[in-house]
């Protein structure tokens, strides 16, 4: 295999990778709970297996993509917690929401 020019090899490497937080239940019960008490049950997935096989196959296929995904832990306490701090109802703007606010204070702290 030929080996690229080094002006593209050097270019590709000074690009920035892409990053995503993707919400990430830790078990079943921490997924049950969500559902239940979300605004929009109807976004989750039947089961928390077929969730978490959604889950592995989107994170696959942002990987391919050369995104770097990171998996943003979600407990059921600490959300609601959040919401009620922020007055935000569950709902998938708000986890989305919830997520990117974790992102950014991780990033802080590796600062």
């Amino acid at each position: 295999m030929k080996k690229r020019p080094l002006i593209q090899r050097l270019r590709a490497k000074k690009q920035v990778k892409k990053l995503a937080g993707v919400v990430w239940y830790a078990d079943e019960q921490a997924w049950a709970e969500m559902k239940r008490k979300a605004l929009d049950p109807e976004l989750f997935e039947a089961s928390y297996a077929d969730w978490l096989d959604m889950a592995n196959e989107a994170i696959a296929s942002l990987e391919q993509s050369h995104v770097v995904v990171v998996k943003c832990p979600l407990l059921p306490s600490e959300f609601e917690a959040w919401c009620t701090v922020k007055d935000r109802g569950n709902n998938a703007p708000s986890r989305a929401e919830f997520v990117a606010e974790r992102m950014h204070a991780e990033s802080g702290n590796r600062d």
